[in-house]
């Protein structure tokens, strides 16, 4: 296990300065394709990737491409006069299924050997097989449907013995089954669009850290294993969007609040020495939660505006009286903007987001503010390579010492460095990912190594190695002995 805790960093910053070469010396000359993607979905994320990262210890691919298109506004037509060369149109299916099916497994080599009647994480610790299913419904012009699901199930715990697990890890570990996004679309009018359902939600412009992206909670069971893209859980809301020019104005009310899904006791990922209180999750009646966005695109940048009031998904602990100690989760107000700006070979990120309403154990029935920044940088100057940076500082108004006892510091600082590749044709992709926490590091953090290889059609294999390294944040103080190599392999269909 690597003791040192900035070797890490300073491994991932040596190899980001070697790979764009190392590819340079590979690769073969391709011609540079201008893609035009149109759908009726306006945001990334939310509707093509929801078969993407069925396994959690490595990244996905986008299995619904192809099989959502043609879903886009039926009375939408190129520009030009193309009628007497242009195929006849394909009219769109109306119903279209497609989904993956997925074995993961992953070995820990930094653990010790588990005491007996401990749980063994120690060697294999992941035999995964997983299921998903994407159905899109072709209900009328300018209508859709959207029913998405998966399931999966560990045989890792029969191998090593389910009686040496607690009944929460094999609760949210061994097996699970639920549906995913499922909701209606439709045009109200032609500049008037209403969606309801349980759907995603991708505010911001980061890929690697959250400041404004919080209208969806987030699986937090195994960190690090996947981006966050993956990672977003969907949740019951009403959305209408107004289309006006360049500009598009979005408003959202939340019919269920929904938090993140945590480490749960046991499990390896679990930072603390002892059981947390029971949970109370707020019951939301329709009208607690509420968000709006207004969203610009322009040519070589695009500016967004954020409004919520949202229940806030880490929790603290709160004295209930008659009731005892309890988990809650306070409601916060957030106010914030994000902004591209693509200068050549560069793309310019920033996101900023301030909060009230922000409470913290260590300050019982005391409201706290909050400001968040990030600043982001993406080259893509090298041939079939990606580069970015981005950082973030978490400023805490009116400090007080005694949030300490919660981990938070008056500036929070956050790192994320990312290396992506196209190797072989586009059949290899390499990805280096590192995050660091702390003004140096000293929080913490996590590097991680993979590589995806499509094997034939519809078929992909992912390897790859995840490095935790310690620090004095939670959770990184408890999990840095959860380095482990992961495979995976995937066929869509």
């Amino acid at each position: 296990m690597i003791t040192n805790r900035y070797l890490p960093t300073t491994v991932l910053l040596g190899t980001l300065l070697l790979l764009p070469a190392m590819q340079s010396a590979v690769a073969e000359e391709s011609a540079e394709i201008d893609a035009v993607m149109e759908g009726f979905d306006d945001e990334a994320g939310t509707v093509d990737n929801v078969l993407d990262g069925f396994d959690e210890d490595a990244e996905g691919s986008n299995d619904l491409n192809g099989v959502l298109d043609g879903f886009g506004n039926d009375d939408s037509a190129a520009g030009g006069n193309t009628a007497r060369s242009a195929a006849p149109p394909v009219k769109p299916k109306r119903l279209q299924l497609s989904g993956a099916a997925v074995l993961g497994t992953a070995y820990n080599f930094a653990h010790d050997e588990p005491q007996a009647g401990e749980p063994d994480y120690h060697g294999f610790s992941r035999l995964r097989a997983k299921l998903g299913l994407g159905l899109k419904i072709r209900i009328a012009k300018g209508w859709m449907g959207v029913i998405k699901g998966h399931a999966f199930h560990d045989f890792i715990y029969e191998i090593n013995g389910r009686d040496d697990y607690s009944d929460e890890v094999l609760e949210h570990y061994e097996s699970e089954a639920e549906f995913d996004e499922v909701f209606l679309r439709g045009k109200l009018t032609p500049n008037f669009d209403i969606k309801l359902g349980r759907q995603i939600v991708v505010w911001g412009k980061s890929d690697n850290l959250r400041v404004t992206d919080l209208l969806n909670p987030m699986d937090q069971r195994q960190m690090g294993q996947t981006d966050i893209e993956y990672l977003r859980l969907p949740v019951n809301m009403t959305r209408l969007d107004y289309y006006l020019g360049s500009w598009n104005l979005s408003g959202y009310l939340l019919h269920e609040s929904r938090m993140d899904k945590r480490p749960t006791v046991g499990s390896d990922y679990y930072p603390f020495p002892m059981p947390m209180p029971q949970e109370d999750v707020p019951d939301n009646n329709g009208a607690d939660e509420y968000a709006v966005a207004l969203n610009g695109n322009f040519s070589g940048w695009d500016l967004s505006l954020y409004g919520a009031h949202l229940y806030r998904d880490q929790p603290h602990t709160e004295m209930v009286p008659a009731v005892g100690m309890r988990l809650r989760h306070a409601e916060t107000d957030m106010v914030g903007g994000a902004i591209n700006i693509a200068l050549g070979n560069w793309l310019l990120k920033g996101e900023a987001a301030h909060f009230d309403g922000m409470r913290y154990s260590s300050l019982p029935g005391e409201d706290k503010r909050r400001s968040d920044l990030l600043l982001g940088v993406e080259y893509s100057g090298f041939q079939d390579t990606s580069l970015s940076l981005e950082l973030v500082d978490r400023y805490s108004h009116d400090y007080d010492p005694l949030m300490a006892g919660d981990g938070i510091k008056e500036n929070m600082y956050e790192t994320a460095v990312r290396y992506t590749g196209n190797f072989m044709h586009d059949t290899l992709e390499v990805t280096l990912l590192g995050t660091a926490f702390g003004e140096a590091g000293d929080g913490g953090g996590f590097t991680r190594l993979s590589a995806k290889y499509d094997l034939r059609d519809a078929l992909e294999l992912t390897v790859g190695v995840i490095n935790y390294y310690e620090g004095e944040s939670i959770p990184f103080n408890a999990i840095a002995d959860n380095d482990r190599l992961f495979a995976q392999l995937k066929q869509s269909f």
